[in-house]
């Protein structure tokens, strides 16, 4: 049985497209693993996180007490030890063993006047830390592979494009 454990600190955020892109990858993941016999998944939460609401396969469950990078830095990979780690939003925890980590784009280097100094210098370090234990990194279009490989983030090769379905789930603003 393979077992894997999803880093839910998106949870806990403002949803933005990283995280919009979180919860559904988790739906559509949720629905192929209904009466799966070969995987088990668990998404971790922070203690500040909000579970993502009708979900069948994947159960969900709070864990720790810190918060924020601390969380996913410390009892994250506590928490995942043995498990695949699954990272939807662009940070992981540098010291678990078997993750993925999604890599949205390369707009930390390609517009870095749209973030603090102290958020490029963590991201920038983070990801060319991963990048060198050997993380499994995606992202989701053949150009932001191709910005974040000329930054020297190795990227896989697997793309996993943003979708438009949940769209139709979205009820319509009259303004």
């Amino acid at each position: 049985m393979f077992k894997i454990a999803i880093n839910g600190r998106f949870t806990s955020q403002r949803k933005t497209g990283m995280q919009r892109f979180a919860s559904e990858v988790i739906r559509a993941l949720d629905e192929k693993l209904s009466g799966s016999n070969e995987f088990v998944a668990e998404l971790l939460l922070p203690p500040d996180g909000s579970p993502i609401g009708g979900l069948s396969a994947i159960s969900q469950r709070h864990a720790g007490m810190l918060k924020g990078h601390a969380w996913e830095q410390i009892v994250l990979p506590r928490e995942a030890e043995g498990r695949l780690l699954v990272n939807l939003c662009a940070s992981a925890p540098v010291f678990a063993r078997r993750q993925f980590l999604v890599i949205h784009d390369a707009a930390i280097f390609d517009n870095p006047q749209n973030y603090s100094p102290t958020y490029r210098l963590a991201y920038r370090a983070l990801w060319w830390l991963l990048g060198r234990r050997g993380v499994t990194i995606a992202t989701v279009s053949a150009f932001s592979a191709e910005r974040l490989a000329a930054r020297g983030i190795a990227v896989s090769g697997m793309i996993i494009p943003n979708g438009c379905n949940h769209i139709n789930a979205v009820e319509a603003d009259d303004t």
